[in-house]
């Protein structure tokens, strides 16, 4: 007969999706582990006010007698845009882990109709997601300080959430380093901002692409044209993984824009001014957090 955590990882195939458990008595300890890193030098105060400072290791106001994590892998696929300038089209990339709310809606769907978390509360946990991949044995370290999960390589979204479901008590793992890294450094020297660290499993999150991808402002000047690779975040990395190398070949496109669309972007027309159907889709497909970028991060594609 199948256990508690099995019928739940069951329900999440349809997705090709894996799980893993934790019991909220290990809050604690993830908490010193995730300071040991954050105390550890590393950590810019740019990184840290932008990422770092937002996670909580309490109990969730919310569910004060929650009991669990369900940590929730989703493999997800390189997607393309394309937009089109003066009648010439370009594919642009939108990577992996970028789209993320039908993720959670599928999440909490499938969460709240398993008819073991029928009776169950379940909220989002806010805390680092490749921590606790790696702390329950379901995901690993890359050299890249990506997160890497069976059969989906780093091309897969975290999810996690807090439940007051009882599961049977796992152990915290020891966080594991992928040993294919052993004998590769792709990665390293891939990376066009040199901010993989080696041995150390550790990058600088500061001088990464995705880093100044996702903010405003101008690029600094070391940003060379050649370095930009995908609409936000960067692919350098993980394009040149042994491990992606299959899982690079997926693609799924989005969505294509008119050359009236892509020049109303490019003249940075705001968002909320835009014809509402151009939009729609841009929300649809998560780009209205980044649309203030846009423009500068597809100027620097297209040229």
């Amino acid at each position: 007969m199948k256990n508690l955590i099995e019928r739940l990882a069951e329900n999440f195939r349809q997705y090709d999706a894996k799980i893993s458990i934790l019991s909220t008595t290990h809050l604690g300890e993830l908490r010193d582990r995730f300071q040991k890193f954050v105390l550890s030098g590393k950590i810019s105060e740019v990184v840290h006010d932008k990422y770092i400072k937002r996670f909580k290791f309490d109990m969730p106001e919310a569910l004060p007698s929650a009991k669990s994590i369900i940590i929730i892998a989703i493999p997800q696929k390189i997607s393309i845009f394309t937009f089109h300038v003066q009648g010439k089209p370009y594919d642009v990339i939108y990577p992996p882990t970028y789209l993320s709310r039908d993720v959670r809606m599928n999440c909490l769907k499938t969460l709240s109709i398993s008819p073991d978390m029928s009776d169950h509360h379940i909220v989002r946990a806010t805390l680092p997601l490749k921590l606790l991949a790696a702390s329950s044995g379901l995901g690993v370290y890359g050299r890249n300080q990506l997160s890497y999960t069976e059969g989906m390589g780093s091309f897969c979204r975290l999810e996690a959430y807090f439940t007051d479901q009882q599961f049977d008590e796992y152990d915290l793992q020891e966080v594991g380093k992928l040993p294919e890294c052993a004998e590769c450094s792709r990665c390293v020297k891939s990376c066009p901002a040199k901010c993989i660290k080696g041995d150390e499993f550790y990058i600088e999150a500061e001088r990464c692409l995705t880093h100044f991808n996702e903010h405003e402002g101008e690029f600094p000047e070391w940003i060379k044209p050649k370095f930009h690779n995908a609409l936000v975040g960067c692919m350098m990395c993980q394009k040149v993984c042994p491990l992606n190398k299959t899982l690079a070949k997926e693609k799924e496109r989005l969505d294509t824009f008119s050359d009236e669309e892509t020049d109303l972007i490019l003249k940075k027309v705001p968002l909320e001014e835009l014809p509402e159907k151009m939009r729609s889709r841009l929300i649809d497909m998560e780009l209205d957090d980044y649309y203030p970028m846009l423009d500068r991060n597809l100027s620097a594609l297209i040229k």
